[in-house]
């Protein structure tokens, strides 16, 4: 099974009872509906960037890679939002790293400027 394929049966099982339909493009060209019913929007999926954040679903990750140009988004984004909403938060070690990552700047940069004048 291909690494798309992967994403997407994961994708499909964490939308079961979501009432927004919606279709991914991916680096390949190949399309995915999921849902049921007319897409409300399509996210395109430019590079492996693009395919981690919709892996993690990490919301940090998704803006960083639609920033970066690696995934575009044509049609309603307020149900893209709504969308994201109804997904919930994403796995719990992810926020732990996050809280962890947040803690090692906030002391590197409180170590840096007891050193260095800045």
């Amino acid at each position: 099974m291909s690494s798309v394929q992967k994403t997407i049966d994961r994708l499909t099982k964490r939308m079961r009872g979501i009432d927004i339909p919606f279709s991914i493009e991916f680096p390949s060209g190949e399309k995915h509906a999921v849902g049921r019913g007319e897409s409300e929007f399509q996210l395109s999926f430019r590079n492996s960037r693009s395919l981690g954040a919709l892996r993690t679903l990490d919301k940090i990750e998704f803006v960083d890679a639609y920033f970066h140009g690696s995934i575009d988004l044509e049609g309603n984004m307020l149900k893209l939002f709504a969308l994201r909403a109804e997904l919930g938060g994403p796995h719990p070690l992810i926020k732990v790293w996050h809280s962890v990552r947040r803690l090692l700047s906030r002391h590197f940069l409180e170590s840096a400027s007891d050193r260095f004048v800045l």
